[in-house]
């Protein structure tokens, strides 16, 4: 996802009982960069627990962008876990 100033994010769950770090986030890029390209890598990588999901556990996401931007998510009434958007607002 591009942020405000036309850069690549990226968010990403870990799995629990793992710790996000430094070492992690620049071999998400790199592995990134070699698979898609350098032009794919993102320049940020955010760890959140969860993202938000419909009930049939489909990504919103729509819901993600804004929530990242600051701006309104729209309607999130169709959400498993309505919680992440906040998540998603303070991620790492």
């Amino acid at each position: 996802m591009r942020s405000k100033a036309n850069r690549w994010s990226a968010f990403v769950c870990f799995r629990p009982g793992h710790a996000p770090d430094e070492a992690l986030r620049g071999a998400l890029k790199e592995r990134v960069s070699r698979a898609l390209g350098k032009s794919f890598a993102p320049r940020e990588v955010r760890f959140v627990r969860d993202l938000p999901k419909t009930r049939n556990a489909k990504v919103m996401r729509r819901v993600i962008r804004p929530a990242w931007l600051g701006n309104d998510p729209g309607d999130i009434s169709a959400l498993e876990n309505p919680g992440t958007v906040e998540e998603v607002r303070r991620a790492l």
